[in-house]
């Protein structure tokens, strides 16, 4: 099991470096608590550009969670493109893997991104809409007077297979 959990952080590390190489692109810090069925803390760090997500939660002794996503910019200013999220609970053992279409609006210094994920190895069933559904509002904290900051200091509010997570973080360029 400690083997497994192993490869899987080196696949994740490996891909987390390859993809910080890119221009215009952000290191993404965070922590926040989830409310669900076991609230609990949680740390985030990540990746993000405009066009590729890539971030990993750890719930403390829980769970761990992978979120990604690559989005296409469409005429009418809004991003579109596959997600997928990856979810392990330490207790079980059991890694369930959901993927599915989103899409991401932006107005100002908010952000909005709604996802249907579901797992469509049995077909295209949606059984339990609130299993399947993620939603993301993030607010960017804007720059003090006069100043011009190169970091972004944002908000976020998720839900996503029945847990609400608040989060405040961090992306640096």
């Amino acid at each position: 099991m400690i083997i497994l959990r192993l490869k899987i952080f080196f696949i994740i590390l490996l891909f987390y470096l390859f993809t910080t190489y890119q221009l215009f692109a952000f290191i993404n810090f965070g922590a926040g608590y989830s409310f669900s069925n076991e609230n609990n803390w949680m740390l985030r760090i990540g990746y993000e550009s405009d066009v590729f997500v890539a971030n990993a939660d750890y719930f403390i002794d829980t769970t761990w969670n992978v979120n990604a996503g690559f989005f296409f910019k469409t005429q009418m200013s809004f991003y579109i493109g596959p997600m997928i999220n990856i979810l392990n609970k330490f207790s079980t053992s059991n890694m369930k893997i959901t993927y599915g279409p989103a899409f991401t609006l932006s107005y100002d210094q908010l952000e909005a991104k709604v996802g249907l994920l579901s797992d469509f190895s049995q077909g295209f069933q949606l059984t339990n809409f609130s299993e399947n559904l993620y939603t993301q509002i993030r607010y960017y904290v804007p720059d003090p007077p006069g100043m011009k900051m190169r970091d972004k200091l944002y908000v976020e509010l998720r839900y996503f297979s029945s847990h609400i997570t608040i989060l405040i973080g961090l992306l640096e360029p």
